[in-house]
């Protein structure tokens, strides 16, 4: 959810990102962390706010998705998402 959240809204702050899918903070902040570790999200620092792209091309971490882009998985969700690219 946290992904699909910041795919529709790449400025959102974290704790807006927590209020929006019902999870604290704390974890949102460690499912981003685990997401940039993967190579799925790209974190960009604006001064103190960060910002977070998608990144185009990646399959996902688990041996079971590695067949399905990141691409896919947004669009699955959110047909009417930009794609990254």
């Amino acid at each position: 959810m946290v992904l699909l959240c910041l795919a529709r809204e790449s400025g959102l702050r974290l704790p807006e990102v927590a209020e929006r899918i019902g999870i604290s903070e704390r974890s949102v902040q460690r499912i981003v962390a685990q997401l940039v570790g993967d190579g799925l999200l790209r974190r960009h620092r604006e001064g103190r706010r960060s910002s977070y792209e998608l990144v185009p091309g990646r399959s996902l971490p688990h041996p079971l998705e590695g067949e399905c882009t990141i691409e896919s998985l947004i669009h699955t969700f959110l047909p009417t998402a930009p794609v990254p690219r």
